[in-house]
């Protein structure tokens, strides 16, 4: 069992658990995902590129791909406080 800051299990209770696991069909170049859920639009060291973008569903990703986004920008923080993050488009 891993230990995440309260800061992390916020952000990933932010993620939009929705009962069901995101699943992963075709290939890279001819794919889709089921269940995604949105990267949290902000935190205490990271934004998303545009709340445009963020508004159209553009910063969807698999379930175990947000938990490891959040969690590595939990680690940042640590390491890195001064530095803020901003990502952009997810897919």
């Amino acid at each position: 069992m891993h230990y995440f800051a309260p800061v992390v299990i916020l952000l990933l209770a932010s993620c939009g658990a929705h009962g069901t696991e995101s699943q992963c069909f075709g290939t890279v170049n001819n794919g889709r995902i089921e269940g995604s859920v949105a990267l949290p639009t902000s935190g205490p060291n990271f934004s998303a590129y545009s709340s445009i973008g963020v508004t159209a569903g553009r910063t969807h990703v698999h379930e175990k791909v947000a938990e490891i986004v959040v969690a590595a920008y939990a680690a940042l923080a640590t390491e890195m406080p001064d530095l803020n993050f901003v990502y952009g488009e997810t897919g």
